[in-house]
C-alpha cells in the first residue's frame, strides 16, 4: 500500500532514541500538572496538609524524567495531517 500526500499535508516523524524540543516542553507540562496533585493527595492521606517543597521538587523531576524516558524508548512514529490518498 502506498500513501501519497497532497501538497498541503504535513508529515511529522518521531524517531526512536531521539528527543525533540516539543518532548521537553511536554515533560515540563507533565511535571507542572502532576506535582501539585500528587503532593496534595499524599499530604491529605497523612492526615495533615503541609507543603514540603523538597518532595515537590523530587516529584517534578521524577515525573518529567519518566515522560522523557517513555518518549525516548517509544518506537518510530509517523503522523500525517491533511489530505491523504491511498493507492
Amino acid at each position: 500500500m502506498t500513501i501519497e500526500t497532497q501538497p498541503n499535508a504535513t508529515v511529522t516523524t518521531s524517531k526512536q532514541f531521539w528527543l525533540n524540543v516539543r518532548d521537553f516542553l511536554k515533560a515540563l507540562l507533565v511535571a507542572a500538572l502532576s506535582t501539585p496533585i500528587t503532593v496534595t493527595l499524599t499530604s491529605f492521606s497523612q492526615g495533615k496538609f503541609t507543603i514540603n517543597f523538597t518532595d515537590m521538587w523530587h516529584m517534578a523531576a521524577i515525573s518529567a524524567s519518566a515522560y522523557l524516558l517513555k518518549n525516548f524508548f517509544t518506537p518510530t512514529q509517523t503522523v500525517i495531517k491533511g489530505d491523504v490518498t491511498k493507492s
